[in-house]
Parts: structure tokens; C-alpha cells; sequence
């Protein structure tokens, strides 16, 4: 017998018991039951409701569902950008808005996404049905580019929905107010007639669920919101909840208008049966939405005349990817949805199977499960772990479709960051109902447990959305094919402006036309004037087109104009407002704004001495109008204006004067002879006629009124400008930038990739503190850094209480020197860097700080107290000269205990290096638990920084760096003797001898004995007996005589006790001089001798081969 034969026919009865074990019905499969009704703090928070937006389910839980139009603007996904703009801020911002009610169950929340190719006819048609009643009214003849718009876009075109489900269960009540309200309940059902069929919202309301589930409501929205950088959202009333769950159920059948009855809305239908008032009252809801026929064959439903097939995620996305990636994915022609329901509770459901993988933990096929479970549980301490399933499904008209588009699907999803997925279900009603929104408050078969930021990053947060939904009337389509629309000219913005830049045959014309097209369509009665300024014939087509739909009378509401250079497109410059004799303020404004325009310096962007430039051109404005208007207008001449003579001679103007007043006259007088006499037109001619031109305001430079403090030599370039009548093409032109925005920006794209950025991230904080980062960078000058630099050697470090070193000036200077440069050649923010003109503080010697004997030993001995990690490091730097970014990053795979050698794959100047490890660096290293693989030490950067400070202020250190214990080390190196330059040098890692001089401070006292040596071996003996300063006190002893006691403090518990000060030093000398030749013998290191007190009579030389002393 085939035993595969015997386990399928197993699986298969299974499969067959379980589904028909199920609910019979499948009207049961809704949760949904009636509706809580609107409350007078409902109606004022949410004025425009007019309907219940919370539905009751079985369990008495509450739901409310969200419309998720799509994002305000596309976010930047890449993972290391979490600035303002990002989809990281946003997952973020929900991740800590969603935290606290993560940590305990009760509220649930659910993602539907649904793209359907179908419908994206339909998108548009609803889109275009106003605009042909609007061409019906004006009677422009545009119905077949309206009707060839439809055609040609639907092909392109997907119904794209997105909702937010969100359910608050009674879990979050106490169980006092559940009791009162079930004994509530209890008493008004013994005395409410029957109705079985009915809603009875009676039966679920309840207060304190309500005021808990719309406190998450405005958290979950303001989360999304995300001050208006998130999210478009709006809440759906129960009305349009129901019609979306109907019309996902059955989708060709369901009328768009339908809504299901509510307790408010419903009317009384049929006869009363027996003691039932069902027919009196609202149909529950489950009874109205799920009331089709539903059959299954396989793992296939069929409802509606669609087949429908699902997915189910059994294993989550191994590498995050975002949803896009999935909508990208999918192939446009596949209509499918996907649900993402998200609760809390994770570790909770995995107790059990926690404690079991504890005891069976010892099992190598089960511990990779037991880390993981304990991986869960760690991350469960900081961010809750959440249980979330996954439930997609496709659907076609035919069986062979469906099981087309369910396979493409499963191919897609599978290639989603690679997951696991599945088709089988045991019951597929169930789990077709797991993919309609909201229709059930359960969720998939298969649960993930992923943390909660994980999971909210693959909701779908970055989808295009539109502010005009359902009141665009232009219909544009995203790259992957989702319905985009656009209102022009909505009350939901107070100016429109579209540039279309590109190159030519980028479509650019087509673009502007049918945006033109669009305002002529969506007229009401009256079409808009519509006038086209054009440099070539792109609008032409279409102004002729509207024009031969008008009728004679009504040409003129369409007008274009193609620009020729002739004298006949010109405009004066200071025409000003009909009747007026001056300009009135934005005129002027106007005027002047294009004068200085025309005195920019090519070179710099900007006129000379702006300032004197428009208070020059300001004055000459003045004097023109003063000039021309008052003092001296301009004179009529006949023959100038040929509208002007007809019209004085049809109105018989002209033959009510003389000649000679004629040729006294001004432009002024006939423009109001005109006007009066109604020909408005040839006055306006005449007006403008009257007003100054730019070659008469340029003679008037050398008025005396303009005033002597003016510079000349300004005059004299405003006037040659005006004079030649050229305006010269400007360089490019300069990006306004503030200093404080190309920091960020730099700190963002440039230094990032540095291994020093964030120390540049500290001096850019201290920039921006400065007056000077407020500053447009073309605007600061060598002035203002110079300044700043004086600033800043001036003041007084606050935690130091020291002066700023130069250096520190120095580093910020080349900062802001390097951010100039790349602002000049790759951003156009400006044109020079002042930092380059600028002197730099002179470079620091350098640090000469050494290590004493007593500081090395306190130090020693707090960090064994407290902590054997410091103990570890703080000896390590001291053995090996390590840095301390190369010692926090020493990890055991890198370490060679056995010969004595350690690798650091990365250092400061980008090169590796292997340093040595001494026999004391290397019992050191043992102390810690030695691993095969992983970091040595658990500390970072600002971690270690710390303990180091709280370590150096306990004990009373002043001024002792870290990194001092580098140079404490590789002065020790060369105090040895036995390393030359180059060995030192390839354990510190120093690239030059100059840097390697710079970290080395040799003690002159210790070289004597150096200097004195006749031989090699004697010379290494003779380096350990070296006079060391003593202490010595008098005290008194138990018998009452005085004594003396000598306390060497280089050395722990190193002291005699003698009658004499004689006998007390000779003993000394004795002491130390058995403890140095025992540690010459072990080869251990000696303690140098520590700082030596001027003049102290209580401090004295102990010399080990000398019994003598030496007083200070």
C-alpha cells in the first residue's frame, strides 16, 4: 500500500470534516450586529457626521473605520533617513504613539488594501460626468475628448482603496462596569417586546468602552496624521462601512447608492408574526450584508459570480521590505486585497510554548526555537511583540482565472522580502471573510509575532494620495497605475500655478492644453475667459478650437496671442492705473524691483551696494511722475496715436479749440476731454501716452534733487545701465540658503560617510548656537568668520572652566571651510569661502599630560571595585596604546590569546593593524569571559565616556584624558629601551614620526640613568633601582615613645615604622630595595616615581642601593 496515498486521504477527510463542522450559515460569518448612535459630544467633535461611525459586534466589541487616502507627500524610504519627511519618522511616531496600548489586549487594529483594474473605468467616468453636464450647459462642442479621455485612460487606470479597521473589545472595562452593565441589560430585556431580527443598540452601549475606544481613535489619527506630513484620513460612518463590505462580497450587484438600514433611518416593513416585532425595527446588520449565496470547491469560493482564491502568510518577511515593493510586484491587470491585522498580546500567547522550549532547551533541533522564543521575550521588555496575521485574496470570473491571479499572487508575495505562504485552508469561507474589511473581528489562521515597529512597517503608510478624492476634475495615474486626482481650482486652495518645465517633446504642451481643457469643462453656465500669451503655437490648437465651438458673438471669450519681437508687444514700464497721475505702492514696487533688476552685477547676483541702488532708483521713480504729472507733462501731438485723432474728431472735440491751444495741450487734458465724452478707449490711449518712458527717467541722473550723499560712482552705473538699454544675461543664479539648513544638509550627505562625523555633528550644534548660521551663505563674509572666530577663542568652557582651545576654533573653522566648498561647487549656495581668506588659530603643542604612579593605582583599584570591564580597558590602553573607539571594538574573532596578537580590521587613518599583546594584556583579556565570537567589551562610545568623567571626579583627577593613556603607553614603550621607533610605531598605528614625537613625553629624570650606563646589562638593571619620594611622619606608639613611619605611596601597603629617622630610612631603603629585585626578577613593571614636592621637610628620597636619604 502507498503510504503517501493513505496520508493524503487522512488530510483530505480532515479537510472535509472540518469544513463542514463549521457554521452552516454563512450570514454567521459577519460579526457585525447594530450601531452605537451619535451622542451630542459626537455631533460637536464631529459636526460633519450625520450618520454613526461606531458598529457593535457579537462580542460586544466596538468598531470605526478609517479611509487611508494616501500619504501628503512621498516619503523617503531608505532606512538611515529618520528626519522630518521620512517613512521611518512616521513608523516611528505610531510605533511610541502605539506602545503603551500595545502592552496590554483590547484594541486591535487592521489594514485593507485593495487595487482593483477593473473599476479604473469606472474611476474616471464618475470623474467626467460633472464636466459633461458642464459642456451641455456653456454649449462647447468637447463631448469627444471627453469620451476619448475615457478611453484612452482606462486601460492605465486601477481603483486603488486603502481603510483603517480599528476594534476596542470590552478586555479594557473593569469588571464592576461590565456586571452593571449586564444587569442592565438583563432588566430592560424583560421588559423590551421581541424582536430577534432587530438591532438593539441597547444591548451594547456602553460609556466607559465608548470613551476608551474614541481616546484610541484620536491617537491612532493624530499618529498618522503626523502634523500633516503623514497621512490623509478620513472616518467613514456605518453607512459607507456597509456598502464597501457589500460591495466586496458581491461587486457587480451592488447598487451604488445602497446603504444598509440603520435604527435611525429605518422604516416599518411586513407584517408583525406572533410576539416578534423584528419588522418594526432595523434589520441587524450580519442579516443584511452577508446575504448571498456562497459555495466552495477546493480552496476556492464563489460569491457573486466571481471566483475568489487566498493567500495566507505563514512566514513573515525574512528581509523588511516596504509595501510599495509588493504593490511593484503584483502585475497591474491583477485585481487583488490584502488585510494586515495587528494585536497585542505576543508573548502572551507564547507562555506556553516558552515554558516548554525552556525545559527542552538542551535538544539541538529545538534550541534555534528556544533563542528565538528568548529573543522575542528580550525585545518584549522595550517594544511590546504583537501576534499579526496576513490574509490576501484574488478573484476572477472563471475558475482558470481565479487560479491564474491566486498563483501570481502567491509569487509575488513569496518574493516580498521572502516569505512563506499558503493556499489550504479548512474552511475557505472563513478565510475569504478574513480578507473583506472589517466584516469579522477574527483574523487569519496563521499568527506572526513580530515586534510592533516591524509590523507597522509593512502597513501600507507611503501610497500617492489626493486631497481632491471624489471632487478632482483633471485624472492623472501614478507610475504603478492607481487613479490620481486633481482639482483645479477647488475651494481647497487659494491659487493655482502648474510650471512645466522639460525638454521639447516631453509633452509639456499637451499638458498645459489639457489643464486649460479641464477649466473649460467644469464651467457652470458662463465659460471662463480664457487668454493664451504664447511664445510658439502650443495653445493655438486649442484656442481655435473652443473658438469655432462659440458662436459669433461669443468669440472673444477665447483669445491667443503669439509674441512677436515688434514694437507693437511692448509695455512701458511706468504705465501706472487709469486716471492716476503717480503710482500707488506695489507699482512702484514693481518699477523698482525691475530697475534694480536691470543693475545687477553679473558677478555677484546682486547690485552694487544694493542699499544705495534702490534708494537712487526709488528717488528717480519720485521725480519721473513729479516731472511728467505735475511740473512738466508731456505735450499732444497729433499723428501719435491714431485711436486717439479719430476719436477727437468724431466727438468734435478737436473743433472746439484752436491750434494754438491744441499745441499747448497735454496728454492729461485730452485723456479727460475723452473720458468725459465717453470714448474710454482712446482714452486709455491717451493715458498711457501721457506717463514717463525709461530713456527720459535715465536723464534725469544728474538732477540736483536726487541729493550729494549718494555715491557717484552708483550714479554713474545705474545711468550707463539705463542709457545702453541691455540687460545682460545674470550667472547663475544663487540658492538662498541659511548656514544652519547646509549644516544639516551637509551633516546628511557628507559627512555621514566619514568616520569622524560625529564629531562634526558636535561642533555643527555649536555653530548654530552663533548669529552667524542664521545667515544666507552668500551673505557671510571673511568680517563675519573672522568674528566668530574671536567669539570663540574668547569664551569659557562652562564644564572645564578653561578657555576655548585654538584647536577647537581650528577644527570648526575647517568644518565650515569644507561645507563652503562643497556649497560652491555642487549646490549653488554660494559663490566664494570666506574661511580661506581667514587666519586660523596657531595649532596647539599638544597634550603632555603623563600618568602618575598614584593616579594609575587609585584608578586600578576603583575600577576592580566596581567594575572588572574598566578594569580590563583601563589597563588594556596602558599595555597595548590602543585607542579607545579600537578597544571598544575588539571582538574575540579577532584575538589570538595563544600568540599573543590582536587584529583590528578598521582604525582611525582606514588601515588595519595588528597589535601586540603583552603576557600582562593578556591575563588582563582572560579576566573577561572568553567567547568564540562577539564584542569583548558591552560598552559604547558616550557609555564609556561617562563612567570614565564619573571615575575622574570621584577620585579628584584633574585633567586626565582617556586618550592620555595612549601617550602614557608609547612613552613607556620608548622608556623601556628595548623597541626602536619603527616597532613603536607599528603598534601605535602612527603613520608619520611628527604625530608619533607628538604622543611621546619622555621623563628627563628618568633618562639619567640612561645616559650613564657603560653597558647594555647594566643599563637594564640599573633602569629599576631609582630613588623614590617617601613620606615620612612622626607617631606615637602604644607605649607612649615616639616613632617614625616612611610611606612610600608609589607602591600599595610599602611602609616601615622605626624609633630613629635614621634606623626608619635605612629600613626603607632595605624594603625597596628586596621589592625591586623581585620584580627585575619576575620581569614585572615597576611603578615610576611619582611627582617630586619642592621644599617639604616631610617628604625625603629613599634611594634602594643607598641606605642614605635626600630631603626635597
Amino acid at each position: 500500500m502507498n503510504i503517501n496515498r493513505l496520508i493524503f486521504t487522512i488530510e483530505d477527510c480532515l479537510n472535509t470534516l472540518s469544513r463542514f463542522s463549521v457554521a452552516s450559515s454563512f450570514v454567521e460569518y459577519c460579526d457585525l450586529r447594530t450601531v452605537i448612535g451619535l451622542d451630542r459630544q459626537d455631533r460637536e467633535r464631529r459636526p460633519w457626521l450625520n450618520s454613526p461611525y461606531i458598529a457593535a459586534t457579537k462580542r460586544g466589541e466596538y468598531l470605526s473605520v478609517f479611509e487611508v487616502s494616501g500619504a501628503f507627500r512621498e516619503m523617503d524610504e531608505a532606512s538611515d533617513q529618520t528626519g522630518p519627511g521620512s517613512l521611518e519618522s512616521l513608523i516611528t511616531s505610531m510605533s511610541d504613539s502605539l506602545n503603551t496600548a500595545y502592552k496590554n489586549s483590547g484594541h486591535k487594529i487592521s489594514f485593507v488594501f485593495e487595487r482593483d483594474p477593473d473599476m479604473g473605468k469606472e474611476e474616471i467616468e464618475d470623474m467626467v460626468a460633472p464636466q459633461k453636464r458642464s459642456l451641455a450647459n456653456t454649449g462647447i462642442q468637447l463631448q469627444d475628448v471627453v469620451d476619448e479621455k475615457v478611453t484612452t485612460l482606462s486601460p492605465w487606470l486601477v481603483r486603488e482603496r486603502c481603510w483603517l479597521a480599528i476594534w476596542s473589545g470590552p478586555d479594557l472595562i473593569s469588571n464592576s462596569d461590565r456586571t452593571a452593565h449586564d444587569e442592565l441589560v438583563r432588566r430592560l430585556a424583560e421588559r423590551v417586546p421581541k424582536a430577534r431580527f432587530a438591532q438593539s443598540p441597547w444591548q451594547w452601549a456602553l460609556s466607559a468602552l465608548k470613551i476608551r475606544h474614541e481616546a484610541f481613535l484620536d491617537n491612532v489619527e493624530q499618529a498618522l496624521r503626523h502634523s500633516s506630513d503623514g497621512l490623509i484620513l478620513r472616518l467613514l460612518d456605518i453607512h459607507e462601512v456597509g456598502r464597501e463590505i457589500r460591495r466586496q462580497t458581491e461587486r457587480h450587484s451592488t447598487p451604488r447608492n445602497w446603504q444598509p438600514h440603520l435604527p435611525e433611518d429605518a422604516q416599518p416593513a411586513g407584517y408583525r408574526w406572533t410576539d416578534d416585532e423584528s419588522v418594526l425595527h432595523a434589520p441587524s446588520l450580519h442579516l443584511q450584508l452577508f446575504n448571498t449565496q456562497v459555495t466552495t470547491q477546493g480552496n476556492l469560493v464563489q460569491a457573486g459570480g466571481l471566483w475568489h482564491g487566498m493567500v495566507s502568510i505563514t512566514l513573515p518577511p525574512q528581509n523588511l521590505q516596504t509595501f510599495n515593493e509588493l504593490v511593484r510586484a503584483v502585475p497591474r491587470a491583477v485585481p487583488w486585497r490584502i488585510r494586515m491585522d495587528l494585536m497585542p498580546g505576543g508573548m502572551k500567547a507564547l507562555n506556553l510554548k516558552k515554558t516548554l522550549l525552556t525545559y527542552s532547551s538542551f535538544i539541538s533541533a529545538v534550541r534555534p526555537m528556544y533563542e528565538s522564543v528568548m529573543t522575542l521575550a528580550a525585545t518584549d521588555e522595550k517594544e511590546p511583540v504583537c501576534i499579526m496575521t496576513i490574509m490576501a485574496s484574488t478573484w476572477g470570473k472563471t475558475r482558470e482565472i481565479c487560479t491564474r491571479n491566486q498563483a501570481i499572487l502567491k509569487s509575488a508575495i513569496e518574493g516580498w522580502g521572502v516569505c512563506g505562504t499558503t493556499t489550504t485552508f479548512g474552511d475557505p469561507r472563513r478565510a475569504w471573510v478574513n480578507t473583506i474589511l472589517a466584516a469579522s473581528g477574527g483574523s487569519g489562521p496563521v499568527p506572526l509575532y513580530p515586534p510592533l515597529s516591524h509590523a507597522i512597517s509593512l502597513f501600507p503608510l507611503n501610497r500617492a494620495g489626493s486631497v481632491w478624492r471624489g471632487k478632482g476634475n483633471l485624472m492623472l495615474h501614478t507610475e504603478d497605475g492607481s487613479a490620481f486626482e486633481v482639482g483645479l481650482a477647488s475651494s481647497q486652495q487659494n491659487k493655482h500655478t502648474e510650471l512645466a518645465p522639460g525638454d521639447p517633446g516631453l509633452g509639456k504642451s499637451v499638458l498645459i492644453n489639457t489643464l486649460s481643457e479641464i477649466q473649460i469643462s467644469s464651467a457652470q453656465k458662463n465659460l471662463p475667459f480664457i487668454a493664451y500669451i504664447d511664445k510658439g503655437y502650443s495653445a493655438q490648437g486649442l484656442v481655435q478650437l473652443i473658438r469655432d465651438s462659440l458662436p459669433p458673438e461669443r468669440k472673444d471669450e477665447a483669445v491667443g496671442i503669439i509674441l512677436s519681437n515688434d514694437p507693437e508687444y511692448t509695455r512701458n514700464l511706468f504705465d501706472v492705473m487709469y486716471g492716476a497721475k503717480k503710482p500707488i505702492t506695489p507699482e512702484k514696487n514693481f518699477m523698482s524691483s525691475v530697475l534694480c533688476a536691470l543693475c545687477v552685477d553679473t558677478g555677484t547676483g546682486q547690485p552694487c551696494n544694493p542699499g544705495d541702488t534702490r534708494q537712487i532708483i526709488n528717488q528717480l521713480i519720485e521725480l519721473a511722475f513729479k516731472e511728467y504729472g505735475e511740473n512738466n507733462p508731456r505735450l499732444y501731438r497729433a499723428s501719435t496715436e491714431e485711436l486717439v485723432d479719430s476719436a477727437l474728431q468724431d466727438s468734435g472735440l478737436y473743433e472746439k479749440h484752436d491750434a494754438a491751444w491744441w499745441a499747448r495741450s497735454t496728454w492729461f487734458e485730452v485723456r479727460d476731454m475723452l473720458h468725459n465724452a465717453g470714448y474710454i478707449m482712446a482714452a486709455q490711449r491717451a493715458h498711457y501716452q501721457a506717463m514717463p518712458q525709461l530713456p527720459e527717467v535715465s536723464s534725469m541722473l544728474g538732477h540736483t534733487s536726487l541729493g550729494t550723499g549718494l555715491a557717484r560712482l552708483q550714479r554713474m552705473i545705474v545711468g550707463i545701465i539705463f542709457s545702453s538699454f541691455e540687460v545682460s544675461m545674470p550667472s547663475p543664479r544663487i540658492r538662498k540658503m541659511s548656514l544652519s539648513r547646509a549644516l544639516d544638509k551637509y551633516l546628511k550627505t557628507v559627512s555621514v560617510h566619514k568616520k569622524g562625523h560625529q564629531q562634526e555633528f558636535y561642533r555643527s550644534n555649536v555653530i548654530k548656537r552663533y548669529p552667524i548660521a542664521l545667515r544666507n551663505m552668500d551673505e557671510i563674509t571673511t568680517v563675519d568668520i573672522a568674528t566668530y572666530r574671536d567669539v570663540r577663542l574668547a569664551e569659557i568652557n562652562p564644564r572645564t572652566g578653561k578657555a576655548i582651545t585654538g584647536n577647537t576654533v581650528r577644527l570648526e573653522l575647517a568644518l565650515l571651510s569644507s561645507l563652503f566648498n562643497i556649497a560652491r561647487v555642487e549646490w549653488g549656495t554660494c559663490r566664494t569661502n570666506p574661511v580661506e581668506l581667514v587666519r586660523k588659530p596657531k595649532v596647539s603643542s599638544g597634550r603632555d599630560r603623563r600618568l602618575t604612579s598614584s593616579e594609575e593605582r587609585r584608578l586600578s583599584r576603583y575600577f576592580r571595585e566596581k567594575n572588572l570591564m574598566l578594569y580590563v580597558i583601563f589597563h588594556l590602553a596602558l599595555e597595548t596604546a590602543m585607542r579607545q573607539g579600537e578597544i571598544l571594538a575588539l571582538r574575540w574573532e579577532h584575538i589570538d590569546l595563544r600568540h599573543g596578537v590582536a587584529h583590528l580590521p578598521e582604525t582611525k587613518n582606514g588601515h588595519s593593524r595588528d597589535v601586540p599583546l603583552s603576557r600582562r594584556a593578556r591575563n588582563f583579556l582572560q579576566m573577561m569571559p572568553v567567547n568564540l565570537h562577539g564584542n569583548v567589551f558591552d560598552y559604547t562610545a558616550s557609555g564609556f565616556k561617562n563612567a570614565w568623567r564619573i571615575a575622574t571626579q570621584r577620585l579628584r583627577i584633574e585633567d586626565l584624558h582617556f586618550h592620555d593613556l595612549r601617550h602614557e603607553a608609547i612613552s613607556r614603550f620608548f622608556e623601556l629601551g628595548s623597541l626602536n621607533v619603527m616597532e613603536i610605531a607599528a603598534i601605535s598605528g602612527h603613520r608619520s614620526m611628527n604625530m608619533l614625537k607628538r604622543y611621546t613625553h619622555l621623563r628627563a629624570w628618568q633618562l639619567v640613568s640612561k645616559l650613564d650606563a657603560r653597558r647594555r646589562q647594566t643599563q637594564k638593571v640599573a633602569a629599576w633601582f631609582v630613588p623614590y619620594p617617601a613620606h615620612i611622619t612622626t607617631i606615637d606608639e602604644e607605649n607612649g615613645q615616639k616613632a617614625h613611619r616612611i610611606e612610600i605611596g608609589d607602591f600599595d601597603n610599602l611602609h616601615v615604622t622605626a624609633t630613629t629617622k635614621e634606623e626608619a630610612v635605612h629600613r626603607a631603603s632595605e624594603v625597596l630595595l628586596r621589592t625591586l629585585a623581585i620584580a627585575a626578577q619576575k620581569g614585572e613593571r615597576v611603578p615610576s616615581p611619582g611627582a617630586l614636592p619642592v621644599n617639604d621637610p616631610d617628604y625625603i628620597m629613599i634611594c634602594p642601593l643607598n641606605p642614605g636619604s635626600t630631603p626635597l
